[in-house]
């Protein structure tokens, strides 16, 4: 009777240090002949197990958008957050004594 199993696993890694993927396969084929070779049967088990675990893929977007040459504080004194083009609220601010 002949037969075939195969075994497969995978473990991967992503681009950001959280991303893994676990993968484990397992195949089985079976065949056999009755009845004097009249009759012939298949048999075709697959199986796999998926562990998975996605990191914010978002992290990447921001950090190709993001621009390093811009400045932290503006020239009014006034320390500013600045993201994607954007002046958001002040954080802190400060004034000279007069």
């Amino acid at each position: 009777m002949p037969y075939r199993l195969a075994i497969g696993y995978l473990n991967q890694d992503g681009i950001l240090k959280t991303d893994n993927l676990k993968r484990t396969t397992v195949a089985l084929n079976v065949n056999h002949d009755f009845l004097q070779k009249s009759l012939k049967v298949d048999l075709n088990l697959k199986g796999t197990y998926t562990e998975s675990h996605f990191a914010n893929q978002g992290a990447i977007g921001t950090a190709v958008n993001f621009d390093p040459t811009q400045p932290i504080r503006s020239g009014n004194l006034i320390s500013e957050v600045i993201m994607n083009g954007l002046i958001q609220a002040p954080i802190i601010q400060y004034s000279c004594p007069s």
